[in-house]
């Protein structure tokens, strides 16, 4: 019977829900690289990686570091919103994505502790994620509402793709290291921790198109809270750059030599419907096992004269790797099912068919000639999205994007560099009229007879508008810098009794080669001062 299948294969879904949220990595979750100084050169950061950001871009970079403390953390502020277009090609009110302004920071710190060839890194850091959340319901005019509180609130039209990830962090801890056996090459390695929880609540129904008509009919939606908690995976990352004076080549990849792996907890509340008075669910765990994309960048970089940096970077995530989800609920039981009885759930696989995704990126910082505490930035990111239309919800909200990046850096203090960048998000626009992204009917497969004609509920169709800012602010402290040259006093200027020095003092003179950089007139000052191209002072 129809009915015999309706309670366990809700829970079923539920799991199943679970596991599609936590998949977004760049592509949806995090909407963007991440870092104030990056982010103003449009993220173009894998072959010019010289400070500690290279713990997420490059940690080759480290051994360009020297000893550096970073302190950095972006405000996003996305808008977004859903015009949803249902199955009957009906347009349901709009609504809006409200997202959480906090800061997503980073602390970091590189040290070569005395080490000629060495250099480490450690940093924690909070990626840019978009904690999206939707109303459950809407009143007649479309303004949020409770259904628990408020009779006249019906429904919200994206209900089966999300409702709030309130709760969710996530933060990565890199470790890492780099050795230069030359000069102008260095090699890095590291490991690369995800940490955190992540909530999310969502609606699905129980609707069979037997006993139930209305696919859409809310006295047979349940709600469920989903949590994995805590989310702890391990990457391995790598990289190298290659620099001298005027070039670097830079390339790294990220690994997870594991799929993403949790124990996931669920609370669900079952429908109203009469068909599910007295049932209940034993037992709310189950694993989940979730493909995460190998990430590999590539960079070139030029700096034709002292006081300018330019980068070519690309970025390529293997997120076709992620075709499905498994899901294995853990000793599971619907008790007391009307017309079943007791019965244990089993294991399950949710399609995904996610694309990979490419990236260009180019930017450039220039130190100014005539005030060399203050440098300026300029980059543009291109990125493909990791959904087609047909695959498109509001639970991963991932699309084609620019992002236009400017920043700046002005050293406060020798040694001592405030940074800060603004980004805009061009986020298309899109109109999507051939989802394959059904309500989340738990019924599989259907008994004969049981579908509508009209086929399955459709709930990824309609438009979606989204765009973003983001504002950056960081402080770098760099001990190793140089004071700035004192220009020598002239001769007419000398008192009587100063002794005269070099030349005129009689004393040999330093070989031209073993003169410090910071008497040429044309070397920067500043972070610069005293420092070859491809040491610790290389960029501002």
């Amino acid at each position: 019977m129809t009915t015999q299948r309706l309670t366990p294969a809700l829970l079923l879904a539920a799991f199943a829900l679970l596991a599609l949220p936590t998949e977004a990595h760049a592509g949806g979750f995090y909407i963007s690289d991440r870092g104030v100084r990056p982010a103003g050169r449009g993220f173009a950061f894998v072959a010019g990686a010289d400070d500690p950001q290279a713990l997420w871009y490059n940690p080759a970079g480290l051994g360009f570091s020297g000893q550096q403390l970073l302190i950095d953390a972006n405000l996003l502020f996305f808008r977004g919103s859903y015009t949803r277009v249902d199955s009957g090609g009906n347009t349901l009110p709009t609504v809006e994505a409200e997202v959480p302004l906090l800061p997503l920071p980073m602390l970091a710190y590189s040290d070569n502790f005395g080490l000629e060839r060495w250099t480490f890194g450690a940093g924690l850091f909070v990626p840019t994620a978009v904690l999206g959340e939707y109303p459950s319901g809407l009143d007649g005019q479309g303004h949020p509402c409770d259904m628990d509180d408020d009779p006249n609130c019906g429904p919200a039209p994206q209900r089966y793709s999300l409702i709030n990830l309130n709760g969710s962090a996530l933060a990565h801890l890199a470790l890492s290291v780099a050795y230069r056996p030359i000069d102008e090459l260095s090699i890095g390695l590291g490991v690369q921790m995800m940490v955190g929880v992540f909530q999310a609540v969502v609606a699905m129904t129980a609707c069979d198109r037997f006993l139930c008509t209305q696919p859409e009919n809310p006295e047979w939606d349940g709600y469920a809270r989903l949590s994995i908690n805590p989310v702890i995976e391990p990457g391995l990352q790598g990289g190298v750059i290659y620099r001298n004076d005027v070039l670097s080549l830079g390339f790294s990849f990220l690994w997870w030599p594991k799929a993403i792996r949790g124990d996931a907890t669920i609370d669900v509340r079952l429908p109203s419907a009469v068909l599910f008075e007295g049932a209940r669910v034993e037992g709310n765990k189950a694993r989940v096992t979730l493909p995460f994309p190998l990430t590999l960048r590539a960079g070139v970089e030029v700096r034709p004269t002292p006081y300018l940096r330019l980068e070519v970077a690309g970025v390529f995530e293997r997120w076709s790797s992620q075709s499905q989800v498994t899901v294995d609920p853990r000793d599971v039981w619907i008790r007391d099912a009307l017309a079943i009885g007791d019965y244990e759930v089993g294991s399950l696989s949710i399609p995904r068919n996610m694309r990979d995704t490419y990236s260009v990126r180019v930017g450039g910082e220039l130190t100014l000639p005539f005030e060399q505490r203050l440098s300026v930035r300029g980059g543009l990111m291109f990125e493909t999205s990791s959904f087609s239309d047909s695959h498109l919800t509001v639970l991963t909200l991932d699309t084609r994007k620019y992002i236009l990046g400017l920043g700046a850096s002005f050293e406060v203090k020798p040694g001592i560099f405030l940074d800060v960048s603004y980004a805009h998000l061009f986020l298309q626009n899109r109109n999507v009229t051939n989802s394959q992204v059904t309500q989340p009917n738990p019924i599989r497969p259907p008994a004969a007879g049981d579908m509508a004609p009209d086929g399955p509920a459709y709930i990824g169709n309609g438009r979606y508008a989204m765009e973003g800012d983001m504002l950056g602010i960081g402080l770098r402290w760099q001990p190793n810098t140089a004071p700035p040259v004192v220009t020598p006093e002239p001769m007419s200027e000398r008192g009587e009794g100063d002794a005269p020095t070099g030349r005129d003092s009689g004393e040999r003179e330093a070989p031209a080669e073993d003169a410090s950089p910071t008497a040429t007139p044309d070397a920067p000052q500043g972070p610069d001062a005293g420092q070859p191209s491809w040491s610790t002072g290389y960029a501002r």
